[in-house]
């Protein structure tokens, strides 16, 4: 599962519910994890692990002001990271 946002997520005082959107996705198809990408500068990569959910949430960026090819490498490892987390839903649910 994955969302890609488009906003500036730093304005002081709102509260961020991105995060708790991907983890209701990730309940709700009963997922391992999720992906969150923004625009580079308006959030930082991380990863948060919900213990008790058993979830896992990334939170990656892809750089918008620069180069078309500069922008194609970024999505081009947005997809593999992509590849990996579905290549680990497959290994998790036929086990």
């Amino acid at each position: 599962m994955g969302d890609a946002k488009y906003k500036r997520i730093n304005v002081k005082g709102t509260n961020h519910p991105d995060l708790y959107q991907l983890l209701a996705y990730t309940v709700a198809l009963d997922l391992p994890g999720g992906l969150l990408v923004y625009a580079a500068g308006e959030a930082e990569r991380v990863e948060h692990v919900i213990v008790h959910a058993g979830k896992r949430l990334e939170v990656t960026t892809v750089d918008i002001r620069g180069a078309p090819a500069h922008i194609l490498t970024d999505v081009d490892r947005i997809a593999r990271r992509v590849e990996e987390m579905r290549a680990a839903e497959y290994v998790r649910t036929a086990v």
